[in-house]
């Protein structure tokens, strides 16, 4: 019986450390990220100016839009 629970602990331990070392590293180059904070800068900008028109200039056109 002891054996039983030792090996069900096993495969439980070795089940759930599997799937954290197969995960691939997100890497968010520099230019990628330089691109997207001067989006985000220029969306505060507009939004504390109340900027609708501004605000709206940053979705890209293929953009869908969600409807209740």
């Amino acid at each position: 019986m002891k054996i039983r629970s030792l090996l069900a602990f096993v495969g439980l331990a070795i089940s759930f450390a599997v799937p954290t070392f197969g995960q691939e590293k997100s890497i968010i180059l520099p230019r990628v990220r330089q691109q997207i904070e001067a989006v985000f800068t220029q969306f505060q900008e507009a939004y504390n100016n109340r900027d609708v028109d501004g605000i709206a200039s940053l979705y890209a056109e293929n953009a869908f839009e969600l409807r209740k």
